[in-house]
């Protein structure tokens, strides 16, 4: 997950190269302009990622893009917003890159990205293999077994998440689902816990399990989607005044609301609006 200076996320680790034509070019010389060369190789996507921004939503961004904004991008380089205005028609003039925008962001796709950052080969990756092989065992055995950790750990959430909404809407969502995975990845990436999940779980179910028109929306794509922060912010009312919050008792309550509206268009029926009942004189 590459950083954003508008969204989330860390700076991809390991290394980029750098085009030596740069130095011929007389590039060096406009140092801005060359630290905002390095900025968007450094800030780039590595790979297809989906990330979400407060206000806006989830934003799925190619590899070799990059999104900001020139506020926040001319306060963390430290220059004034003109001039990050200018240099960046610079980098779009002499091909380093395209601009996107929006009237809340912009999308910068650096041209030739694998040339500053190629994907991994099979030598590379034997490489890699080979550096490993050749530590101890001890530390070979600590590597696998955090890895295998980690990939349990994974699952669990999924598994934990879905299964605690199910107990609460006593609905039957499936936690292998490719796009519930989608959302729950996407929510994690922006540094959001599976303790925060819960939360929204029982937040909404708390205020939505009662309303016949807001059940319905006791969902995955729902709950985890781009209003998971607000929902997650929404405040929980008093042990006293909360609804019905299992399947059971919103059921319940559903069939009570129904009979009662059933019961008033019985009397409405039996005494019409504009009508009134005369009482039957006595004998």
């Amino acid at each position: 997950m590459a950083f954003s200076v508008l969204g989330c996320g860390n700076v991809e680790r390991g290394y980029t190269k750098r085009w030596r034509k740069r130095w011929e070019k007389n590039y060096h010389k406009d140092r801005l302009l060359w630290v905002l060369m390095d900025y968007f190789i450094d800030h780039a996507n590595y790979q297809d990622v989906d990330i979400y921004l407060k206000g806006v939503g989830s934003i799925p961004l190619k590899r070799g893009q990059h999104v900001f904004g020139t506020v926040k991008l001319a306060r963390f380089i430290g220059v004034d917003r003109q001039r990050i205005r200018t240099k960046l028609t610079i980098l779009k003039n002499i091909g380093f890159l395209t601009i996107k925008t929006t009237n809340k962001y912009s999308i910068a796709s650096i041209i030739n990205y694998n040339t500053y950052n190629p994907l991994k080969t099979t030598t590379n990756q034997q490489n890699d293999h080979q550096l490993t092989s050749s530590k101890p065992a001890t530390n070979q055995q600590l590597t696998t077994d955090n890895k295998d950790n980690k990939v349990k750990k994974d699952k669990n959430i999924y598994k934990n998440i879905v299964e605690h909404l199910n107990q609460k809407t006593g609905k039957n969502y499936k936690y292998n689902s490719k796009e519930t995975i989608r959302l729950i990845n996407s929510r994690l990436n922006c540094g959001f816990t599976e303790q925060d999940f819960y939360t929204v779980i029982n937040n909404k179910c708390a205020t939505w399990m009662s309303d016949v028109k807001m059940i319905e929306f006791l969902r995955p794509q729902t709950l985890f989607g781009t209003k998971f922060e607000t929902y997650l912010q929404d405040i929980s009312r008093k042990p006293q005044e909360l609804k019905p919050t299992t399947y059971s008792q919103a059921k319940d309550a559903e069939g009570r609301a129904m009979a009662k509206w059933v019961k008033g268009q019985k009397d409405e029926e039996c005494n019409p609006k504009g009508t009134r009942q005369i009482p039957a004189k006595l004998p």
